[in-house]
């Protein structure tokens, strides 16, 4: 067993630059050490920055009230059933392809992989707070389509710079956190990183076919909306 996985170390800060040494360490040590906090910690900030509304608050209505409790639903959905759906598929793929961990060393990677999205998210209501809308469209050119032609009114792009540097700072986190998750499950399914972003890969579509109907009965999302577009481009 390697000495250097037996020490005491602090995941919390670790994870951020050794994810592979963490995964192992917590793999032979203590497999679901700070899950518990780290989904707490989730569902409480993706709940809060849903909650808060950069307008006006409006007068509780019959339609709203429906509203919420679809939003409710949809929630539920996207932060609690959808999450624990991905983490067994990726640990019933992983399976197939040879790989050596447990659905709890599993588990415990895809929640300490999220680090760097709840830094995003908390970061995303700290900003609704303070009704700074960061993460509108990045281009707010409406766009028209006619006959198959697409236009942008007014014909000169406009980007908004706000948008722009905050997508460009997520995605670094958010890169930042599909680099711990690959590291990691590497490290407890004893699988390359290609075999691990094939077993990723094939989870995430898998999840993605499941989504689309659950969404569009929950919501009148666009198609955009779906392929998660919509924070790119504002349609007319």
């Amino acid at each position: 067993m390697d000495p250097e996985i037996t020490d005491p170390m602090n995941p919390w800060i670790s994870i951020w630059f050794r994810p592979g040494k963490v995964a192992s360490w917590l793999k032979q040590n203590k497999p679901l050490y700070g899950v518990v906090a780290i989904i707490a910690m989730m569902i409480v900030a993706q709940y809060l920055a849903a909650s808060v509304s950069t307008s006006a608050a409006e007068q509780p209505s019959a339609d709203t009230e429906i509203s919420a409790i679809s939003g409710f639903i949809g929630f539920a959905v996207d932060a609690i059933i959808f999450p624990f759906l991905f983490v067994y598929l990726v640990y019933w793929i992983a399976a197939r392809q040879a790989g050596e961990g447990s659905l709890g060393n599993v588990f415990s990677v895809i929640v300490w992989s999220q680090l760097p999205v709840l830094l995003v998210t908390v970061a995303l209501f700290v900003t609704r707070l303070m009704d700074v809308r960061v993460d509108g469209p990045v281009l707010t050119n409406q766009i028209e389509i006619k006959h198959g032609l697409v236009t942008l009114i007014p014909p000169v792009p406009e980007i908004d710079p706000i948008a722009t540097a905050w997508m460009l700072g997520s995605t670094v986190f958010y890169l930042w956190s599909f680099q711990i998750l690959l590291v990691g499950l590497s490290a407890v399914e004893n699988l390359r990183v290609k075999r691990v972003i094939w077993v990723i890969t094939l989870a995430a579509v898998a999840l993605m076919i499941a989504r689309i109907p659950i969404t569009m009965i929950l919501g009148d999302r666009t198609m955009l909306e779906l392929l998660g577009l919509s924070e790119f481009i504002e349609m007319a």
